[in-house]
Formats: structure tokens, sequence, C-alpha cells
């Protein structure tokens, strides 16, 4: 099983590494926001899926990420639904605490417009020089798509849809996003690394299935809100590094 894990960080950290190189290759939350929040170093948005099979999988990633909290350089904002009906919500952290920000109270998170939307509000509310999005989604497959959601109509977010999304909230990869994640079987395959490289400047996903280990929700914050200078490079391979 060591052997098994070795082989796949040495495959996600390649996908990594190829991504260094891309020019060679109704709301029911309070409105405010807190200013301690803006103007960070970085912003990682969360993107959890949970309406499905992985509801409570989500709210154990959501108490991870709560646990280490934000700080004046790093920002976190967190958007996740449950298996439930009226339980999708947005959280910007301040410290450890969950500030509820106003958004619709169910979302189809397999809705390519969701996760545009979600981008592009964080990026609005939450300044910063570099940011890193986290996609976790209880079904992938590779470039067919990621993010089911059983409330939603029986669909994923496909490649296509998700590069659109990456175009927009990038201005066409004028901007690109600093890191991207997939927590997601299959996410890690080339074919989804390259629709992708025009707006990221590192990716980081599954080469095979997640069922193999556990995502580091806790350690991958805990890098960089314990050195908020850490390089993209950096932060991705300490993703693969703690990945267990």
């Amino acid at each position: 099983m060591v052997k098994k894990h070795k082989n796949v960080k040495i495959v996600i950290l390649s996908i990594v590494i190829m991504l260094l190189l891309p020019s060679t290759l109704t709301p029911h939350a309070k409105e405010n926001i807190n200013d301690t929040s803006t103007n960070s170093h970085w912003t990682a948005m969360y993107y959890l899926c949970g309406d499905n099979k992985m509801s409570a999988s989500q709210q154990q990633h959501l108490n991870l990420i709560k646990s280490v909290g934000s700080t004046s350089e790093v920002s976190i904002a967190i958007l996740v639904d449950y298996d439930g009906a009226d339980d999708t919500h947005l959280y910007y952290l301040n410290g450890n605490d969950l500030e509820e920000q106003q958004w619709e109270i169910e979302s189809d998170m397999s809705n390519p417009d969701t996760l545009q939307d979600f981008i592009n509000k964080v990026k609005n509310d939450l300044s910063s020089e570099q940011y890193f999005l986290q996609i976790s989604s209880n079904q992938g497959s590779g470039w067919q798509g990621v993010c089911l959601d059983e409330r939603g109509d029986g669909t994923m977010i496909t490649m296509p849809e998700l590069s659109d999304v990456f175009s927009d909230v990038t201005q066409q990869g004028s901007s690109k996003l600093d890191i991207v994640a997939v927590e997601t079987c299959l996410g890690g395959n080339l074919a989804f690394a390259y629709e992708l490289s025009s707006y990221v400047e590192t990716y980081v996903g599954y080469a095979d299935c997640g069922l193999i280990g556990a995502w580091p929700f806790q350690q991958s914050i805990a890098a960089l809100v314990d050195n908020p200078s850490i390089s993209p490079a950096d932060l991705s391979s300490a993703i693969v590094d703690n990945f267990t």
C-alpha cells in the first residue's frame, strides 16, 4: 500500500510540474464581509459538493479547514452543499469562526454557473495577491466531468463547461488562478490538466481514484497559513507530500 501511494504521488506531482510550464506545452445569511479578511496574500476557495453520498465527508472537510482558520495573510471561503433541502452555505472564515455570506439557499453544484458565481464573488469580496481553488467532488470521470449533484439535473460539470468557467474568472487567461486542485477520481489525467492549462498556473489532481488515500485538507491549508509567502509550486508539492 505504501508503494502504491508513492506511485500516486509521483504521477500527481508530474501533473503539477507540467502545468508550471504551460508556455512550453434566496439569501439566508448576512451580507456584511469582515474587513480583516480582505487584501490578503492568499485566498483559498473551497467548492465542496456534498449533495450526494459525500455529505458527511464534506462536513468533515469543512471542520478540518475551520480548525486551521484564516489569518490576515490568508483568507478562506467555503461553498458547501449537503444532501438535504435548502442547505447550501457560503462561509468566509474569520479566524476559526464561520461567517455566513449571502447566497441562495439551495444551489446546484453541478451547474457551472454556480462555480463561476462563487469564484467571481470571492475574488470580488476577498482581494488577494494569489488564489487557490479546491474542488471536492463525489464522482469524477476524468475529462468527462466533476461534481454530481443529486438534487440537480443528473449531470456533472463537463470539461468544456469547466474550461468556460475558468476562461471567465481569469479574463480569458490573462489573470490565471495560481493553484487549482481537484479531489475526484481521474482528475489528474493529462486530458483534464491540459484543458485547464491556459487558465491555471499549477494544477493538482488524482491520477487514479481518491479511495486509495485521503486528501490533506488540514495539512495543505496549514502549510499556507504557516508560510503565507509560499510559492504555488511549493504549496502544490506540500499537498502531494501530505497525501496519505
